[in-house]
């Protein structure tokens, strides 16, 4: 026996590499879909954490304002009673 492979040999071997080539190149498409499913709901996590953390403060700091605010609407004031309506569009 030379150590060399058959032609059957090399086509068997191949074939089976193949097949696993393609089942971790499905695996690794699994696993980037959950990775990227998951990752805003780490995000989220995160500011909320931060969120509890800061809320002791008696002002709200920009940092802050800016992780947990997506946008402010802020509605023209109401010349009888001064009073202006805001609505906040958070992050979650």
């Amino acid at each position: 026996m030379s150590g060399a492979l058959t032609e059957g040999e090399f086509a068997e071997l191949r074939k089976g590499f193949l097949a696993e080539k393609s089942r971790a190149e499905r695996r690794l498409a699994q696993l980037d879909t959950e990775l990227a499913a998951a990752e805003p709901a780490r995000e989220k996590d995160g500011l909320l954490r931060k969120a509890r953390e800061l809320l002791k403060l008696e002002t709200l700091p920009r940092e802050l304002a800016v992780a947990l605010i997506e946008k402010l609407e802020i509605g023209e004031r109401n010349p009888d009673s001064g009073e202006q309506e805001v609505r906040v569009y958070w992050r979650f």
